[in-house]
């Protein structure tokens, strides 16, 4: 939060043990009922030699090897967002007494990004308020088909669905992609399909 300068990371990524498990917060996340009146899903997934990477045991115990993918984008993403607010060469100049927010100014990455890589998709920046910031989706917004999504998002720079939520968010999705691979020669995964009845895996169809 560039209030605090904190980055707040979910323990759900973190338990290792049972003990662990059972002190972490269950309650599913308000955002994950978002966009359901929409007719199409971007579902995603890391994979790794065409093996499937990006899940997490959900039972206890679970090892470091189990969470290392996960935990490893999740942390380049958030670091991302870290870094374009306060890149590395601005750290030595900050001034311990201004409150954080105060210290951001100037030319950011995401916005060098933004200027050079625009998104140039308004509908996809439309959609993507309703799917993650909660904006009520209008009736020709609930009527789009994954045919239109498709024209739309492989014409455009965006590496994920996600990078239409914001500028920051577009660089974000941007670097962890490109750490995961680099580092772990680790892919993203994504497909642009109809919303199944429910988000079981199983009901999704992907051709």
């Amino acid at each position: 939060m560039t209030q605090t300068g904190t980055i707040y990371l979910d323990p759900g990524f973190m338990w290792l043990n049972e003990l662990e498990k059972d002190d972490t917060d269950t309650e599913p996340d308000h955002r994950s009922a978002y966009g359901l009146d929409l007719q199409f899903v971007i579902p995603w997934r890391y994979v790794k030699e065409n093996e499937v990477v990006s899940v997490q045991p959900d039972e206890a115990p679970r090892s470091i090897e189990d969470m290392k993918y996960p935990v490893a984008a999740l942390l380049y993403h958030e670091l991302a967002h870290a870094n374009d607010f306060f890149p590395f060469s601005r750290q030595d100049s900050l001034d311990p007494t201004v409150p954080i927010g105060a210290t951001i100014g100037g030319a950011t990455a995401s916005s060098r990004l933004s200027s050079q890589f625009s998104l140039a998709s308004d509908l996809m920046r439309e959609l993507a308020a309703v799917s993650f910031h909660g904006n009520t989706a209008d009736a020709s917004q609930r009527q789009i088909l994954p045919v239109i999504v498709e024209a739309e998002f492989s014409t455009d720079y965006a590496s994920d669905y996600y990078n239409y939520s914001s500028q920051g968010e577009d660089l974000a999705m941007a670097f962890e992609e490109a750490m995961m691979l680099f580092s772990f020669g680790v892919d993203r995964d994504i497909a642009i399909t109809s919303m199944p009845a429910t988000k079981a895996c199983g009901d999704f169809i992907v051709t």
